[in-house]
């Protein structure tokens, strides 16, 4: 049911969606994944209280849905904070793993702490960034523009 969910939400017919999502959620109030995708069913028809309903129900803190919700109040700080907090218990579902991302960055780009995020990143995506194989002992340095925000430059 939450995939036919998912799938109105493609075709744009977001009430529907909602209603589904809204059944498979009173179903298992613990899913995190229905939980999710209500939260950004809300916030793609700028429900914001109904968004904000959804992340304080869980029947836990969810740093996602906390990181979801700090990014619709432009708050980056937050957000950035909740994602790496939902990076290092690794809770970021594939599902809701964009808006995360985004609060990484966002952060990063107004706290300047580029390294950090780098870090999760790489981390994530299993590649790491620094001294190359074969003895190369560079250090990596980062402008504005590495990962989304600038070019990693590897300084010797």
């Amino acid at each position: 049911m939450l995939r036919l969910a998912q799938l109105y939400s493609t075709v744009g017919r977001l009430a529907k969606a909602i209603k589904l999502t809204e059944q498979v959620l009173a179903a298992d109030p613990r899913a995190t994944q229905s939980r999710l995708i209500l939260q950004r069913l809300y916030l793609d028809i700028q429900d914001l209280k109904a968004a904000e309903a959804i992340t304080r129900t869980a029947p836990e803190p969810n740093p996602v849905l906390n990181s979801v919700m700090a990014l619709a109040g432009h708050d980056w700080r937050t957000a950035g904070s909740e994602a790496y907090r939902a990076a290092a218990l690794r809770t970021i579902p594939v599902v809701g793993e964009p808006m995360p991302i985004a609060a990484l960055r966002l952060h990063a780009r107004s706290s300047g702490k580029y390294l950090r995020a780098i870090d999760v990143f790489s981390e994530r995506s299993q590649s790491p960034v620094g001294p190359k194989r074969g003895g190369d002992k560079g250090v990596a340095a980062v402008s504005r523009r590495s990962f989304g925000f600038g070019k990693l430059v590897v300084l010797r």
